[in-house]
């Protein structure tokens, strides 16, 4: 899948769903610093949301699939620029934004792009990924991606041990992602 051409709206939607197989259903973990979460979507980001658009504050149990859908392709999808890249990439980019935030996911991009690492996806990172992607390939570019992301939950683990029992899930989802690119 890693060359499969795609148009961006088929990207999101195919990602979306990767994305949801690994963070559906309501979770309230006293280890997980997120707290209450459904569908991805921590209680604090949900308010967030539901504050932009003018509406009262509620239970994220009661997110509903139009508003995780705005916050993901909003919150994750654009920030990535993900758009403008294959869909190895792509998905590489936005699960890990989804996952660690929007600016690790960046930071392990121009990491490996060998350019500035300072979060911004600006036109200096894109360029340079265009290049190396028509050099080595997106899928080799989000491969090396993956791997940073390994390195940070690794360090996540060594920091605070008491998170060291979801490191088995993060672990099976780098491997499912890694089948869902190659």
């Amino acid at each position: 899948m890693g060359s499969l051409v795609l148009q961006p709206s088929q990207m999101f939607a195919m990602a979306l769903v990767f994305v949801l197989s690994w963070e559906g259903g309501y979770t309230n973990d006293p280890d997980d610093p997120g707290g209450p979460t459904n569908d991805g979507i921590t209680q604090d980001e949900y308010d967030r949301h539901r504050q932009a658009c003018g509406e009262p504050t509620r239970s994220v149990q009661d997110i509903t699939q139009a508003e995780y859908t705005n916050i993901y392709a909003d919150g994750y999808w654009s920030p990535c620029h993900c758009d403008a890249f294959p869909y190895a990439v792509a998905l590489t980019l936005f699960d890990s934004a989804v996952n660690t935030g929007v600016e690790h996911a960046i930071k392990w991009l121009q990491g490996e792009l060998g350019v500035e690492v300072d979060g911004d996806p600006g036109p200096n990172t894109l360029a340079a990924a265009q290049e190396y992607i028509a050099a080595h390939g997106a899928t080799t570019l989000a491969l090396g991606i993956i791997a940073r992301r390994g390195q940070y939950y690794q360090e996540i683990v060594n920091d605070r041990p008491t998170l060291g029992k979801f490191l088995p899930g993060w672990n099976n989802r780098d491997a499912a992602l890694k089948l869902a690119i190659v």
